[in-house]
């Protein structure tokens, strides 16, 4: 199993006031800089307060070791006139993802300041596991057979060296969703990188959101789909007008039905994107990758999972990563995690179907993955229980110092990885 390591130190912005040019605030360090524990070993985290660039010499605060903020295992408050940098030493003795957070402080801040893996390589799924592999199945193959997808050229994305195309696919004369269908201009086979957008107003150009790499002059086709069901605009003020009128709430009310749910028809016209795709003379269907981050890494997931067309993918701080009740003290992922979710039983049954703890065990193919351990909208406890349970080939790319974010290094990470997968 692969791992990357990156340094342990964090500048965290604790603001005492809005609009402050120099508030006071927390860099917190933790002693290992893979942030690495095993379970009874002391993990210590050093906190030093500054402002203007110089530690102070008063003031006092209170930091929480919590698991993703819900469970609070200790606390310690600290005296600044006792000394800065603060030092704190604790055993560490659960597997898991530890956030140390500054929970009070007479500057008025809080926030997360440092986070340590307790033996993440331990951390699991609950053994009964749902599966929902026979609806998706079935919800495919009745998909398909009221779709139909037509295509039309887009010249304002088309060159001497490549060829774009919309693909819409229309669903039983009712839902439409779309695709921009880059290739390049040269007759040939190419293999075929896929992107699912994050949450968000989704592409209105054929440019990737994740990798962010042009592919298309390295012999690649691409597949940029939007889950929503509104044409692409022309301008980006457009295309985020159209989604300001589903942002709300689009992907906090699952209702009672799976097949009701806005992710499902959007699931199942990924599937019908790629597979028509797959079918053209010009793909080369032995390599299709399929990449995602936050909202579309989990979608990723669930795609690898339930299209064996899919030979290889990527994801960044994927969502859709255990909704379980029993995983216990853990956040669950996103979007479940969000304040506004319906959180009724009725909820949880739907979202069972797409739970990428269910679906884990189907994922044959190789997956690189990435984990933020300050993130609070895809925690990465869940994203190591999900990886866990992959039986393919796969690798992580830890991040000890981040939140939900792309990094550089993990785009360069990825890169490498598709060109090896597409070869």
């Amino acid at each position: 199993m692969k791992r990357w390591h990156m340094g342990s130190w964090l500048l965290v912005l604790l603001l005492a006031a809005q609009g402050l040019a120099a508030a006071p605030r927390c860099t917190g360090r933790m002693d290992r800089k893979s942030a690495l524990y095993q379970p009874g070993e002391t993990a210590k985290v050093t906190l030093l307060w500054s402002e203007d660039k110089k530690p102070l010499a008063e003031g006092t605060f209170t930091v929480a070791a919590t698991v993703d903020g819900m469970h609070e295992l200790t606390r310690r408050s600290f005296d600044l006139a006792q000394g800065n940098p603060a030092v704190w030493e604790l055993p560490l003795n659960e597997p898991g993802i530890v956030q140390f957070e500054i929970v009070e402080s007479s500057f008025g801040g809080k926030g997360v300041a440092a986070a340590a893996a307790i033996a993440p390589d331990k951390l699991a799924l609950p053994a009964e596991r749902f599966d929902p592999l026979p609806f998706w199945q079935k919800a495919r193959a009745d998909f398909k057979a009221k779709a139909t997808i037509t295509r039309r050229d887009l010249p304002q994305f088309s060159d001497a060296g490549r060829k774009t195309e919309l693909l819409v696919c229309e669903v039983g004369g009712k839902e439409k969703f779309y695709a921009f269908w880059c290739r390049p201009a040269a007759p040939g086979q190419y293999p075929l990188l896929v992107n699912t957008p994050s949450h968000g107003m989704g592409p209105f150009t054929p440019a990737l959101e994740f990798p962010r790499t042009d592919f298309v002059p390295e012999g690649v086709m691409t597949l940029a789909v939007n889950i929503h069901r509104f044409p692409p605009q022309a301008t980006a003020a457009a295309q985020k007008a159209a989604f300001d009128k589903i942002a709300g709430y689009y992907f906090c009310r699952p209702g009672t039905s799976i097949e009701d749910y806005y992710f499902t028809a959007a699931v199942l016209a990924i599937q019908e994107f790629i597979d028509y795709v797959a079918q053209q003379p010009e793909c080369d269907s032995r390599h299709i990758v399929a990449a995602g981050s936050s909202q579309g890494g989990g979608l990723t997931l669930i795609s690898a999972a339930i299209n064996p067309k899919i030979t290889a993918a990527a994801v960044n701080v994927p969502a859709f990563c255990d909704f379980s009740p029993a995983s216990g003290v853990r956040m669950k992922g996103w979007p479940v995690s969000r304040s506004g979710f319906d959180q009724s039983a009725e909820t949880a049954q739907v979202m069972r179907y797409f739970d990428a703890g269910n679906l884990a065990a189907a994922i044959k193919v190789p997956v690189v993955f990435s984990a933020g351990y300050f993130d609070r909208v895809c925690p990465a406890n869940g994203i190591y229980a999900v990886y866990h349970a992959v039986p393919g080939e796969k690798s992580m790319y830890p991040m000890p110092i981040s939140a939900h974010v792309v990094l550089p290094g993990y785009l360069a990470v990825v890169d490498e990885f598709i060109r090896k997968q597409l070869k």
